[in-house]
């Protein structure tokens, strides 16, 4: 009887022990917890404030400019209805073309003093008596007129004297384009009221037939 139960003693007391020695075997195998990471807020700092706006400066003030010295106005030119002449000579009319072509003065400083061109006197001077005009006997004529521009001086008295040719479409013209201009008169060049002596650039026109 005694044997039974020491038996049965010692197999609880085992099993006892046994169980004992599990306990920590289960706690290896067992995941260790994980750790817990404390989060904190983060507090951001408020956006710096805008640049103050500022204004561009004011432009600078305009410079105290002198006004430009006033020019003389030149005087003004005769009309074209003053300048333009027709003459109709019996031999088959000419046409004469009178406009403003000034050019350099070639003459010496007393000369350019008592020369003057159209355009400087009171008005442009008439023409009194139309020149003779005579066709050249040797040339053939054609369809078409032709020109020869002379440079003339006009006299106090209205005379006319031919002081070059400066050029033409025929040169058989010439001479009479000469002749017509030297018989030709004008009313007195006028400047400040009295009679001077003009210069002036004449394009003769004339039919070729």
């Amino acid at each position: 009887m005694y044997s039974g139960f020491g038996r049965s003693l010692l197999m609880g007391g085992l099993i006892a022990f046994g169980i004992f020695m599990l306990i920590p075997i289960t706690q290896f195998f067992e995941p260790e917890p994980s750790e817990v990471q404390e989060l904190q807020e983060a507090v951001l700092a408020p956006p710096p404030p805008p640049p103050p706006k500022v204004d561009p400066p004011p432009p600078p003030p305009p410079e105290d400019r002198e006004p430009p010295p006033e020019l003389n106005q030149p005087k003004p030119l005769p009309s074209l209805e003053q300048l333009e002449v027709a003459l109709n000579p019996g031999t088959g009319g000419v046409g004469v073309e009178m406009k403003m072509d000034f050019e350099v003065r070639t003459e010496s400083v007393q000369e350019m003093m008592d020369i003057f061109e159209f355009g400087d006197l009171d008005e442009a001077p008439r023409i009194l008596r139309e020149g003779r005009w005579r066709f050249p006997p040797n040339f053939r004529k054609e369809r078409g007129s032709g020109y020869v521009r002379v440079e003339i001086y006009v006299n106090p008295d209205g005379s006319v004297e031919v002081q070059k040719v400066l050029d033409y479409s025929h040169s058989e013209f010439i001479r009479s384009v000469k002749q017509l201009a030297e018989t030709t008169r004008f009313s007195a060049p006028m400047k400040n009221g009295g009679p001077v002596k003009a210069k002036y650039k004449w394009r003769i026109e004339f039919p070729l037939n």
